[in-house]
């Protein structure tokens, strides 16, 4: 039983951080995405 609750901690764990990562991957994605739009733009 000690392994399994060990295990599910681990997993909480992980799942924090990945939800973490997923917010920062969105944010550093918006900013790439509205910084070639403005370089583009600006070309154009």
């Amino acid at each position: 039983m000690s392994s399994d609750k060990a295990d599910a901690d681990g997993t909480a764990l992980q799942h924090r951080l990945s939800e973490k990562e997923l917010f920062l991957v969105l944010l550093v994605g918006i900013t790439i995405l509205m910084s070639i739009t403005g370089f583009v733009l600006i070309i154009n």
